[in-house]
């Protein structure tokens, strides 16, 4: 029976598709993303913050998140004398029921001149009841605690949103700080299964992310990368039988490239659909929960969870960027991109022009192009306006024109 012949796209194809898988089964998988630097669960943040799960986020650029940085209210100073019976702690302490109360006996510093004429300051315990200030103390005492009271209604609501925006600051400093050896992405489709007796907690789908703080206001802001936004199916976490087929994958990619960069809830059906379509194939049992809290790990251990549960996650590089870097050559091509001439002589199939050669590329052909991305070592500085650092603190292997 007579069979199509082999082009040289085809064994470039073949080749990195061969690289990714040969180099994944060299990978420890990580089956879970519980020693994550930072995990900020959408589901968990307050409702004053504008988030793609209730409506689209306004600014310049798609985004998911925008925190704007919550106004901070000290507690009402006590005036003197009331101000030496009352601790600072419970002052501050606006969880309480009721407001603190003066103490019975307190700390007063107290001057006193030695028989030599010098003077020094001690300490001396005092009690409220034989005080002569008590009546001001107690007088003062209630038209500050009605303040207090106040302060403290207005704080108890607000600490949950200072509690979130101090999270996010944090990841927003580390990710620049750790651009270099940890990723920040969103996460979608929580999944809790088991493999070799291991259990899997990580999301299906991320996607490549940018935490920023405007300087004016403080307000913090997440939204696609723009160089890497496109949300990716991850399986890396899988064993080689839990793994979609590739006519599943082929779906669920198709489903990804229609709901964009996940930022437009108008668009969050395609997202659902693509982890529907993983779910039912992954197992007769497994089950989709489009709920954004994350769900409970399965009695069942071996039937297949999926919430959709996104995930704000600043999590350690490992050798998956390489591999995807690989599956991602193979591809475009699949999908009809024509492969350079480097791509060809790396793979052995350049045919009979060998690189550098007329026709593989001159200095009036298109921008070189980006295949990998390697870490860049901690200090470095970009290399110009051509070999520039992109976002994320990586560089750039391209190809040479000629």
């Amino acid at each position: 029976m007579p069979t199509s012949a082999v082009t040289p796209d085809d064994v470039v194809r073949h080749i990195f598709r061969y690289l990714a898988e040969v180099g994944e089964s060299r990978t420890k998988p990580v089956r879970t993303h519980d020693d994550a630097r930072h995990q900020v669960w959408f589901a968990d943040l307050p409702a004053q913050f504008g988030s793609f799960l209730t409506d689209a986020v306004p600014g310049d650029t798609p985004l998911w998140l925008r925190a704007d940085r919550p106004v901070r209210h000290e507690p009402p100073a006590p005036p003197l004398p009331l101000a030496h019976w009352l601790g600072d702690r419970e002052i501050r302490d606006s969880a309480r029921e009721t407001p603190p109360e003066p103490r019975a006996e307190t700390d007063i510093q107290a001057d006193e001149i030695s028989a030599e004429g010098s003077a020094r300051t001690r300490h001396i315990t005092v009690s409220l009841a034989d005080s002569p200030q008590r009546d001001t103390v107690y007088a003062q005492y209630r038209a500050w605690s009605r303040e207090w009271e106040g302060w403290a209604r207005r704080d108890r609501v607000m600490k949950p949103v200072v509690r979130a925006y101090d999270r996010l600051y944090r990841l927003c400093v580390d990710a620049s700080e750790l651009g270099e050896t940890f990723e920040l992405v969103v996460g979608f489709g929580y999944l809790t299964w088991s493999a070799q007796g291991e259990p899997i907690r990580r999301h299906l789908v991320t996607c490549r992310a940018v935490i920023t703080i405007d300087p004016d206001t403080g307000a913090i802001t997440v939204g696609p990368d723009p160089e890497h936004g496109s949300p990716v199916l991850e399986e890396s976490m899988l064993d080689a039988g839990q793994k979609a087929r590739a006519d599943i994958r082929a779906l669920v990619r198709q489903e990804l490239e229609a709901a964009g960069d996940t930022t437009d809830p108008q668009l969050a059906d395609q997202l659902h659909r693509a982890l529907t379509t993983w779910t039912i194939a992954a197992h007769e049992a497994g089950r989709y929960d489009p709920a954004p809290n994350r769900h409970r790990a399965a009695g069942d251990p071996a039937v297949p969870v999926v919430s959709f549960a996104p995930v704000l996650l600043l999590r350690e590089r490992t050798r998956r960027s390489m591999l995807e870097a690989l599956r991602a050559v193979a591809l475009s091509i699949e999908q009809g991109a024509e492969p350079t001439a480097l791509l060809r002589a790396i793979a052995g199939a350049g045919g009979d022009r060998p690189l550098g050669e007329p026709g593989s590329g001159d200095a009036a052909g298109p921008p070189p192009e980006l295949y990998f991305a390697l870490h860049q070592p901690h200090g470095s500085r970009p290399e110009g306006p051509e070999g520039q650092t992109p976002r994320g603190h990586q560089r750039a292997v391209r190809e040479p024109h000629r």
